[in-house]
C-alpha cells in the first residue's frame, strides 16, 4: 500500500512538473509575434493561439456582420498545383459554421511546412522534465544517505524522524524506547550530480528556445567566449524564425491584396537586442586576449 502511494505521488508530481514545463514553452511560443494594423475585431491571442496549437487558421469577411473574422478551421477538398488545399470549413464552439475557399478568404499557417508547434513543444518539455525530477531524486537522496532496517513496532518513529530531517528542524527528538538495539543502517551515499544536471537542464532548454525561434546563450563563461558557437546558434535560431515568420508574411500579402488591408507580422523582439548581446560577447573576447 505505502509502494503504491508513494508511485502515485511520484507520478502525480512527474505530471505537475511536465504540465509546467509544457504551459512555459507553449505561452513563449504564443507570444513570439506581433501583428500591425490587424482590424480591431481580429482577436490576435486566438490567432496565435490556434496557430501554435492547429498549424493554421482562416482570415475573411462575414458580409453579413460586415467584419473581418480570423477562425479556427478544417482544410481539404481539391488541391492546386501546389499542393495546397482550396476549401475550408470555419467554425467555434459557440456554433459558428460556414464554408470558405480560396477566393473569399486566406488560410495562416503557423509556418513554411503547414505544422503546428505542440509536438515541438511535448518533445522539449519531457526533455526538460525528465532532467528536473532526476535532479528532485537527486537531492532528496542528499538528504537521506542511509536506510534504516528496524523492526516492525519501530517504523512509525523513525519516520518521524525522517519527517522532521526532511523539514529541515534543527533539533530532533526521539523517544526512550527508540533504542538503537535491533537497528541496522545502509549506507547509500549518492554522489551530487547537480550541478551537472543543471547545465544540462539549460543545455535541453536552450535547445527549445532556438527550435522556437527565441534567442539563448549560455551563462558558462568559456562557452561565452567561443562566439563563433554563438553566431552559429543564432543562425539555427535565425532560420527557425524565418521559417514561421515567412509563412505569417506570405498570409498578409495574399489578405492585403485580397481584402484592401494594410496587415503586417514581425518577430516580437528586435534583432539588434540579439546583435547587441553578440557584440558584447565579442568585445569580452577582445579585453581577454588583450591581457
Amino acid at each position: 500500500m505505502i509502494a503504491k502511494k508513494l508511485k502515485t505521488n511520484a507520478q502525480a508530481r512527474n505530471n505537475r512538473v511536465y504540465i509546467h514545463n509544457v504551459k512555459r514553452l507553449y505561452k513563449k511560443a504564443i507570444s513570439m509575434f506581433e501583428w500591425i494594423n490587424m482590424p480591431k475585431e481580429i482577436d490576435t491571442r486566438y490567432l496565435e493561439k490556434t496557430l501554435v496549437e492547429q498549424g493554421h487558421i482562416c482570415f475573411f469577411k462575414d458580409e453579413k456582420l460586415d467584419k473581418f473574422m480570423c477562425l479556427q478551421c478544417t482544410i481539404g477538398g481539391r488541391f492546386n498545383v501546389y499542393d495546397l488545399p482550396t476549401d475550408y470549413h470555419v467554425y467555434t464552439p459557440s456554433g459558428y459554421n460556414r464554408d470558405l475557399d480560396m477566393s473569399n478568404s486566406v488560410v495562416i499557417y503557423s509556418d513554411l511546412a503547414h505544422d503546428n508547434l505542440m509536438p515541438v513543444i511535448y518533445y522539449h518539455a519531457e526533455n526538460i522534465s525528465n532532467v528536473e525530477r532526476t535532479i528532485d531524486i537527486n537531492l532528496n537522496q542528499l538528504k537521506r544517505p542511509y536506510v534504516f532496517l528496524v523492526p516492525e513496532n519501530k517504523i512509525s518513529s523513525v519516520k518521524a524522524l525522517f519527517r522532521q530531517i526532511k523539514d529541515n528542524e534543527e533539533l530532533i527528538i526521539g523517544s526512550n524506547d527508540l533504542s538503537v538495539e535491533g537497528l541496522s543502517i545502509e549506507n547509500t551515499i549518492t554522489p551530487n550530480n547537480t550541478i551537472d544536471l543543471y547545465t544540462l537542464k539549460k543545455k535541453y532548454y536552450n535547445e527549445a528556445l532556438t527550435d522556437l525561434g527565441i534567442s539563448n546563450f549560455s551563462d558558462d563563461k568559456k562557452e561565452r567566449l567561443l562566439a563563433g558557437e554563438i553566431t552559429s546558434n543564432e543562425e539555427d535560431v535565425y532560420l527557425n524564425r524565418a521559417n514561421m515568420l515567412e509563412a505569417r508574411k506570405q498570409a498578409c500579402k495574399l489578405i492585403n491584396e485580397m481584402f484592401g488591408l494594410n496587415i503586417d507580422v514581425k518577430f516580437r523582439y528586435e534583432e539588434n537586442e540579439t546583435m547587441s548581446e553578440l557584440d558584447e560577447t565579442e568585445d569580452l573576447d577582445e579585453v581577454k586576449n588583450n591581457e
